[in-house]
């Protein structure tokens, strides 16, 4: 039987709305949905944020300037998601990632004095749908971190924190040089490159949270040393984590050598340097 043309355009009218329903009921974020998407999981927080009390809006928009600190202390375990009207609330355990060996390992951040409890308080969310804020807050991993990261650290997180090593951004091994701006114009100290010497240092501040852990470690940064003597082109080629990195560079960043030479010519040339954190 041919249906006329008038009916099918009526029948394809009635369904239309339907179908918008059925995706919007789709599309909200239900308790468990929340649950299972939080808790347990080994998240981070996407801001980086070093607050404790956290307050966003439906779009994951943090509704004060809360301080920033390293990926390495923003860590989360989320321990309860309870979802009331258009409110998120969850409360959860801040956390730290340590390098031993190279391997991070995820350690609660807490000591004397400190808990280390987070809240984070969400509201507004239009519908019940938290997806939005969800994304904008937490991140599944480092690897989804990488875009918003400090230049000095992308190279190995590419490379060693992320399940598909990027092999064009490598830039914190020994010779890595292939994303670095400018590389091949730097040498290697050897034969007639004299090595640069180092004429003035900073010492590097401990980390509150590296504190609170009773936490040791050594950072080894990779540099240019410069025509003029000063540091360039920092990258992190072995980390210690709980924010020591962050601090590592910071204090090399205000080196100042003798700058090395060829042939009596001052010279740019690659150099490593091992920052040892010690608590006594």
């Amino acid at each position: 039987m041919r249906i006329p043309k008038s009916l099918l355009n009526f029948a394809i009218l009635l369904t239309l709305p339907g179908l918008a329903i059925s995706q919007r009921l789709w599309a909200q974020s239900t308790p468990d949905t929340i649950k299972a998407r939080l808790v347990g999981q080994p998240l981070f927080l996407r801001g980086c944020w070093g607050d404790d009390k956290l307050k966003f809006d439906a779009d994951g928009r943090p509704q004060s300037d809360y301080k920033i600190v390293s990926f390495t202390e923003s860590a989360i375990d989320v321990r309860s998601a309870k979802v009331s009207g258009d409110r998120l609330q969850v409360t959860g355990q801040r956390v730290g990632l340590e390098f031993v060996n190279g391997n991070p390992q995820r350690i609660d951040i807490k000591g004397r004095g400190y808990d280390g409890k987070i809240t984070i308080d969400v509201r507004g969310a239009a519908g019940g749908d938290l997806d939005k804020a969800l994304d904008a807050i937490f991140a599944p991993d480092v690897a989804s971190l990488l875009p918003t990261l400090p230049d000095y650290w992308r190279g190995y997180v590419a490379k060693h924190l992320s399940a598909t090593p990027a092999d064009a951004d490598e830039t914190s091994g020994p010779g890595a040089r292939s994303a670095i701006k400018g590389a091949g114009q730097q040498l290697r100290v050897g034969g007639a490159v004299t090595r640069p010497v180092v004429v003035s240092s900073a010492q590097p501040d401990f980390t509150e949270t590296a504190r609170l852990s009773k936490f040791s470690g050594n950072v080894l940064v990779y540099l240019w040393v410069l025509e003029d003597g000063s540091p360039s082109h920092l990258r992190i080629v072995r980390p210690a984590g709980l924010g020591l990195d962050e601090k590592a560079i910071e204090a090399v960043s205000k080196y100042q050598f003798k700058p090395a030479t060829k042939d009596g010519v001052p010279v740019v040339v690659e150099l490593y340097i091992d920052v040892n954190f010690k608590l006594f």
